[in-house]
Formats: structure tokens, sequence, C-alpha cells
């Protein structure tokens, strides 16, 4: 995939959320061989995320459907909710 059409895939689902965006953000990296720390589940962006927007542990919640997602929300310390729970409500 390309930078954009990442950046493009994002921010529709932002739009289809209704929700603002402050930033896109993504692990540019090739996805093998794992080492990269930005990369899911590893912590990195999430914290880069944080620090940046100074987001609290207490009121992140990470939305995800893969293990990796959930592995990557228990790394940040932040809630985890799947997403097929979180947009039924």
């Amino acid at each position: 995939m390309t930078q954009a059409n990442v950046e493009a895939a994002l921010l529709r689902t932002a739009e289809l959320l209704g929700l603002p965006v402050a930033e896109v953000a993504y692990c540019p990296h090739p996805a093998f061989p794992l080492g990269c720390y930005c990369r899911k589940p590893m912590p990195g962006l999430g914290v880069y995320l944080m620090r940046k927007h100074r987001l609290s542990r207490e009121q992140t919640i990470m939305v995800g459907d893969m293990t990796s997602d959930a592995d990557f929300a228990a790394g940040l310390g932040v809630r985890y909710i799947d997403a097929e729970s979180f947009f039924a409500a």
C-alpha cells in the first residue's frame, strides 16, 4: 500500500465514525521480519501518540479485531474492546 492509500483509508474510517482526526499515524516499515517497535503488537506508535496528544491510559481505549490489537492495548495499559462489540452499540 502507498502512504496516500493508507491515509485515505484512515481518514475515510474517521469520516464514517464521525470523529475528528488529530493525526494519521501508522507503521511504514515492512511487516516482516518482525522487530519494529512501532508495529503492533509492539506499543511504540501508541506510546508516541499518547505522549504527543497527552492521552491518559484511563480514558484511552483500543478498538480492534485481532489478537495483535488486544496485545497492543495490553502493552500500552489501555482498555481493549472488540470491534464487533464496540460497533454493535
